[in-house]
């Protein structure tokens, strides 16, 4: 039986979550934001036919929002642990809050011009493996426990 049946509605909070970090991100950096940059950006790429790097304003709300994503992920982890739900979805959970820092680590370097594209690309790859074995293993060596139904 899910979460949402047992009274239990993780999915709804992390929802509500979610778009609260999409709201904070928009209002704290909507006044760096220039959108005529961002439309030239699109049209240049779009005339080119090539990709080429996004402005550097748009970096910040972007590793926010990951990092945000993250931390959240930590604590939903943590709420699944307290709440004695999942053991399998509280470790993916902790799984993906990495992942979402990995991107965020990925995302600076590159805005820095530590990484280029393609090192960025390949990391973020290799990362989406781990990312995928990590989450089979988990699946095989946690097994969920059947709840009885009550009548």
């Amino acid at each position: 039986m899910r979460e949402e049946e047992r009274g239990f509605p993780l999915g709804a909070i992390s929802a509500g979550v979610i778009l609260i970090i999409l709201a904070v991100a928009y209002l704290i950096y909507e006044p760096t934001i220039n959108f005529s940059i961002i439309v030239d950006y699109f049209e240049r790429m779009g005339n080119l036919k090539t990709f080429i790097k996004p402005p550097l304003f748009l970096f910040d709300p972007v590793v926010f929002f990951f990092n945000a994503v993250g931390a959240w992920s930590l604590i939903l982890s943590g709420l699944r642990v307290v709440f004695q739900r999942s053991v399998r979805k509280a470790i993916r959970d902790i799984t993906g809050a990495f992942f979402s820092f990995f991107i965020a680590f990925l995302l600076t370097n590159y805005a820095a011009d530590i990484f280029g594209w393609q090192t960025t690309l390949a990391y973020f790859i290799i990362g989406i493996g781990v990312l995928v074995i990590v989450n089979g293993i988990i699946y095989f060596a946690f097994p969920e426990r059947k709840v009885a139904k009550t009548k």
